[in-house]
């Protein structure tokens, strides 16, 4: 959870998973719609869906026990190379070494690495610098203090070099190079869509369909999506705008007749995986529909 979502909006979604899903059998028995409608408000939804399916794999092919390797962790659905020596050192006392964003910037200013910090030559290299640190007599306790070392002081803009352990060895402080680090790849551009949403409503429920699982707001329900504006008739429900990491989408909401989908009872349409400015949508316009203590819906 806490790749790419803050701790603030985690520490309020993990417990509530956790009861929902408390030992790996659990989660891996669930219905996918489950795990994603607990997943609510953190986004990333492929991450839920990869924690899915690692669950269903550590119970078909480990018995329900947690694999204890690096190589055996890597082959888990959604686990990388740093996730894979997070979990290895923190959980099972083992020296390797992980290379998340916060280890990324400390020791490239450690090196003042003058090199692109995320491919190529200047990943390579904090590769072997992250093992050549990492702890053998104490891999977890090392692991989790670099990981709080990047979160909590080697900050991206307002480092607190004064409060670090490592700052009479660090090349990026001595040589005023601080804010430089880690250089940075160039920016990817954001890109614009326009999204008609078809709304077509029931007394019995409303049409929904379940997106794809690849791309954006993969494997969730949502109001029927089409490239162009619906023929008439059609009311119009306003715009909305909604920003992803590298993507603005243009939502423009449409109350029809008919739409192609499922039809979905008004009861259960919040128990589903919705992205928020869907749930949002359909809170407004039929707020008679829902109980107002319901769980929020994704983001």
């Amino acid at each position: 959870m806490l790749q790419q979502t803050q701790v603030a909006t985690v520490l309020d979604r993990f417990p509530r998973f956790m009861a929902r899903f408390p030992i790996v059998n659990a989660l891996a028995a669930a219905d996918e719609d489950a795990v994603l409608h607990e997943w609510a408000g953190l986004g990333y939804y492929r991450r839920a869906r990869l924690l899915h399916r690692a669950a269903g794999e550590i119970v078909r092919t480990w018995g329900g026990s947690f694999p204890d390797s690096v190589a055996a962790l890597s082959s888990l659905p959604g686990v990388g190379r740093s996730t894979a020596g997070a979990i290895a050192a923190i959980a099972f006392a083992l020296p390797a070494p992980i290379l998340d964003g916060n280890v990324r910037r400390v020791l490239t200013r450690q090196l003042d690495l003058d090199l692109p910090a995320d491919r190529g030559r200047g990943l390579d290299l904090l590769w072997r610098e992250a093992q050549a640190r990492t702890s053998v007599e104490r891999p977890g306790d090392y692991t989790q203090a670099i990981m709080e070392l990047g979160a909590t002081l080697c900050l991206p803009r307002q480092p607190r070099c004064i409060d670090c352990p490592w700052c009479s060895s660090c090349l990026a402080l001595l040589r005023q190079t601080i804010l430089q680090r880690p250089v940075r790849g160039s920016a990817q551009k954001v890109q614009e869509e326009v999204w008609h949403l078809l709304l077509a409503e029931r007394d019995e429920g409303v049409i929904l369909t379940k997106r794809p699982a690849h791309g954006i707001w993969g494997s969730l329900w949502s109001l029927p999506v089409q490239n162009d504006p619906p023929l008439p008739p059609f009311e119009i429900l306003g715009t909305i705008s909604h920003r992803l990491t590298h993507r603005l989408l243009t939502l423009i909401p449409y109350r029809v007749e008919d739409a192609p989908g499922t039809l979905i009872p008004w009861g259960e349409v919040l128990s589903l995986g919705l992205p928020q400015p869907v749930g949002r949508l359909l809170r407004r316009h039929f707020p008679h529909r829902f109980s107002p203590s319901h769980p929020a819906e994704s983001s």
